[in-house]
């Protein structure tokens, strides 16, 4: 993102998990997940304007965040030396993900006040992510509610499918209302420097460091705060 006031710069996207319902019960029980209902866990990716960049939906309800990343084609392609992010920039994710290469996660509960300052703003940034899922199911209810007597695999290439009209409606409204998504676009022209070269947890201190250089006025105000008051504002 941008850096305008307190954002994250060198963020290009965001990551997280979402559950899509499977009606199929019985001899699929390792698609039951931690609430005990059986569902599809979906990895998806979003830019800075909502849109849905990245879908990977072969996965049980079972299946850990992180594990759902490591076993994605998205891990190969910007994981290592040739990754396909522009240098320095990385995915914002949540406790879920390995804070690796480049997907920064919060840091652990704290009392630093520069490390609280960094998860104060990475948490209001990484909202976007929840906020396109959000969009996308509104549009498409049945992912929620479930698809009677579909099997698995054909429900995979459902949620998929769905994705992509999705898709086509937003950029087709988006062309019809005469949006301006300049101001998306231009967020993630920023990327300073010292993030190039910089990955996983050493990425993560750098972008610390560069916010806590530039907010520090944020840096005084949460100073004010009770340790308790912290906690519920990152809560």
């Amino acid at each position: 993102m941008q850096h305008d006031g307190c954002t994250i710069p060198g963020a290009l996207f965001a990551m997280d998990e979402t559950l899509c319902m499977l009606m199929t019960k019985g001899k699929h029980n390792e698609y039951v997940g931690r609430k005990s209902l059986p569902q599809m866990n979906v990895l998806v990716v979003c830019d800075w304007n909502m849109n849905l960049v990245h879908i990977d939906s072969n996965f049980t309800g079972r299946t850990q965040d992180n594990n759902m990343y490591m076993s994605s084609a998205l891990h190969f392609a910007i994981d290592g030396e040739n990754s396909l992010l522009r240098p320095g920039g990385f995915i914002i994710a949540d406790e879920g993900f390995a804070c690796r290469e480049h997907i920064l996660r919060p840091y652990k509960r704290t009392d630093d006040l520069e490390k609280i300052l960094f998860n104060f703003v990475f948490k209001s940034t990484r909202l976007l992510v929840e906020n396109a899922i959000g969009a996308w199911k509104q549009k498409c209810p049945l992912l929620n509610i479930g698809m009677h007597k579909m099997e698995p695999e054909e429900l995979a290439k459902t949620i998929l499918a769905s994705g992509v009209l999705y898709q086509l409606w937003k950029m087709t409204n988006e062309k019809v209302m005469n949006v301006d998504t300049k101001m998306y676009t231009d967020k993630v022209k920023y990327i300073p420097s010292c993030f190039i070269g910089k990955r996983g947890v050493n990425l993560r201190d750098e972008v610390k460091r560069f916010l806590c250089d530039n907010c520090q006025e944020a840096l005084s105000i949460l100073s004010t705060y009770t340790p308790q008051e912290l906690m519920i504002m990152l809560s």
